[in-house]
């Protein structure tokens, strides 16, 4: 039988090696002989912009877990290169000396959790950039085990204001929907009174503010002559949120 020890805390290259240490053995034919775990979620988390949230990892404890050398990193995953070090656990205590920049004061694992078998990571205040796939690795002595979360970051839109502008337009009427405060970009339509899709005739804009949400600006010229009626709609995917305003132009010309 072989067995694979790790005496010391583990970088995360050697997580690394060790998450394809299966695959290495099966080349050998060796991989009968060891007893690696793999657990993987599929279904997205989202969360809300500015609260917390707790990105799961859980492990089998073992008899007398608590003395073992249990070691836990978790990383923020790039398909393109290394990934980010988001937190790191051994010795019973943080280690966070490779701690990415962008993530310091803000995570947090529970180490009377840990004897459990729970390695979750609470990530606090979110934001629009920590959205993306996150992993934990958890081993120790005898096995190791990976959870994957990919995590959505979502905001709700404010409440469309509506101004209009009738200076520059000889019978016809600037209309302007702005709002804010949302993640991610919005899906904006604009319809007739017979519920035709006439987004096309439109112009909006999308840009983000410093916090990373979206400012939105959608303007359409229309007629003032006579009643006409049109509606604005902001679809949001993530959140399920629609927004309907229905305007009424009317001229008394």
């Amino acid at each position: 039988m072989i067995t694979v020890r790790i005496e010391t805390p583990l970088h995360p290259f050697q997580m690394y090696i060790i998450k394809h240490l299966d695959r290495v053995c099966d080349y050998a034919g060796l991989k009968k002989f060891l007893q690696f775990s793999s657990t993987v979620v599929s279904s997205p988390l989202i969360a809300l912009y500015g609260d917390d949230v707790i990105l799961s990892c859980t492990f089998p404890p073992k008899p007398n877990s608590g003395k073992q050398r249990v070691t836990i990193n978790w990383q923020r995953n790039n398909p393109s290169g290394l990934g980010r070090v988001i937190h790191s656990y051994y010795y019973q205590r943080d280690q966070l000396d490779l701690q990415d920049e962008a993530y310091r004061n803000r995570t947090q694992i529970f180490p009377e959790e840990v004897r459990k078998g729970n390695a979750s990571l609470k990530l606090m205040r979110v934001r629009p950039e920590d959205e993306g796939s996150y992993t934990c690795y958890v081993g120790n002595e005898q096995d190791h085990v990976e959870h994957s979360t990919d995590l959505v970051v979502s905001a709700p839109y404010k409440e469309p204001r509506l101004t209009f502008d009738l200076s520059s337009h000889t019978d016809h009427v600037l209309l302007i929907f702005t709002t804010s405060g949302g993640y991610p970009a919005a899906a904006v339509r604009w319809q007739n009174e017979t519920g035709s899709d006439i987004t096309g005739e439109s112009n909006t804009i999308q840009s983000t503010d410093r916090k990373g949400l979206f400012e939105i600006r959608s303007e359409m010229v229309v007629s003032a002559v006579g009643i006409v009626n049109y509606t604005f709609v902001l679809d949001h995917g993530v959140l399920q949120q629609r927004i309907t305003r229905p305007v009424s132009v009317a001229s008394s010309k």
